[in-house]
Parts: structure tokens; C-alpha cells; sequence
């Protein structure tokens, strides 16, 4: 059973990269405690910021009042698992701590399903998602090669652009 566990979930391996010279920490340092706070309120302020994603969700569903909060409260409680989850260093995950964040993408497909099959529909379908993300992300590694940082660069450049026309409007 081991081996098969190693095989679908290989353990946690600790490889200790060389700091680049443009990042100020890597993921196995300590920054000093005032850079923590500073970012940790940060973290805070946005994720709690992107909590109208479940406001504008609950309500497209047709939630209201004690509904609502209840699915809102529960909104912030699994982000608050997913962060702990990003955290931890175990085979399914590497240790770095993300903020979990609700994303629009998940919001546009949830609200349909939820409307036509129902919430529990709608979970089910969070859950297998979210499965098939966990399964895909043992594949990051060898795919990182295709994605090189200039790649990446043009590509957030190009979206960021994007973006532009509806900020100004």
C-alpha cells in the first residue's frame, strides 16, 4: 500500500534551491517580524476585499439574509483551510503559504450549476474540480520548462494590458 501511496503522492522532498539575487526571501527563511505583519495584513485585507465574489455568488443563487452570511461565513472558513493546507510541507502540499482566494472563474460556473442542478450539484462539481487541479499540479514540474520567466513576463504583461480599457472606462 506504500508504494502505491509513493507512487500517486511521492513524499515531500525538500530541495533546497539557490536564492535568486532578486528575491529578497525564499520559502525556507524567516523574514523579520515586522515584514511578516506587514504582509500578513496585506494577505488579509485582500482576501477579505475578494469575499464580495461569495456576496455577488450567494446572491445570484437566490440567498438571502441568514443563507447568505451562512454561505459567506462558510466562503471564509474553507479559504481559511485552503491557506493552512497551502501551508503545511506533506506529500500533497510544498509548504508555501498561499493565500486561498475564490476565483471569478470558479464564480461563472458555479452560479449556472447552482441555479440549474441545485448547491449540492454545485459542490460536487467544486470538489471533482478541484481533484482533477490537485492531480494536475504533479505535472507542474516538468512543465515548467515551457513556461520560461520571459514567457510568463509577456504573458502577465499582455493581460495586465488587457485589463487597461475597462479600468479607465
Amino acid at each position: 500500500m506504500k508504494k502505491l501511496l509513493d507512487a500517486i503522492l511521492p513524499p515531500f522532498s525538500d530541495s533546497r534551491r539557490k536564492k535568486p539575487k532578486e528575491m529578497l526571501y525564499i520559502a525556507q527563511e524567516i523574514p523579520p517580524t515586522s515584514t511578516v505583519l506587514v504582509a500578513a495584513v496585506q494577505h488579509a485585507l485582500v482576501a477579505m476585499m475578494l469575499v464580495i465574489y461569495l456576496v455577488i455568488t450567494g446572491t445570484d443563487i437566490g440567498l438571502a439574509g441568514e443563507s447568505l452570511r451562512g454561505f459567506i461565513c462558510m466562503g471564509i472558513l474553507v479559504m481559511g483551510i485552503g491557506t493552512i493546507l497551502n501551508g503545511l510541507t506533506t506529500r500533497v502540499s510544498a509548504g508555501h503559504l498561499i493565500v486561498f482566494i475564490p476565483g471569478t472563474m470558479t464564480m461563472m460556473v458555479f452560479i449556472p450549476v447552482a441555479n440549474t442542478f441545485g448547491l449540492g450539484a454545485a459542490a460536487g462539481g467544486l470538489m471533482i474540480s478541484g481533484l482533477i487541479v490537485f492531480w494536475m499540479g504533479r505535472f507542474l514540474p516538468r512543465m515548467r520548462s515551457l513556461f520560461p520567466p520571459e514567457v510568463m513576463g509577456v504573458l502577465l504583461l499582455l493581460l495586465g494590458m488587457s485589463l487597461l480599457p475597462g479600468g479607465v472606462r
